[in-house]
């Protein structure tokens, strides 16, 4: 089961079907389509900064500032407990501020043109 799931879905969506104990054809093959769309449009966006000041990631990311006392409160938690932890942080650099993928972030930068 795992090994024609593998074969059958492309790399970049196969967490999309996680937990799936039956997968059919048809969806995978609309995945496929979509994901072609989709990338292709992420990639033309990307390529023309001129008309698209903005970026549209394959990803949500998530602003530190929106999960700052929840993430704090987290961590103190986990040292509380004394009980050994692991936790993986992605930072992205600076060129991605132009993420649109939070549209309520993107609409606040608009401030700046006013």
């Amino acid at each position: 089961m795992i090994a024609k799931k593998i074969e059958l879905i492309s790399p970049g969506n196969y967490r999309k079907f996680l937990g799936k104990k039956k997968v059919d054809k048809i969806s995978i093959f609309i995945d496929k389509i979509l994901s072609g769309i989709s990338w292709r449009a992420r990639r033309y966006i990307s390529n023309n900064p001129r008309f698209f000041p903005f970026q549209w990631f394959g990803h949500i990311s998530i602003k530190f500032g929106e999960i700052q006392k929840k993430f704090y409160s987290e961590v103190e938690n986990l040292l509380k407990s004394n009980q050994p932890f692991y936790m993986y942080v992605h930072c992205m650099d600076v060129h991605d501020n132009r993420d649109i993928s939070n549209l309520r972030y993107y609409v606040t930068k608009y401030k700046f043109f006013f």
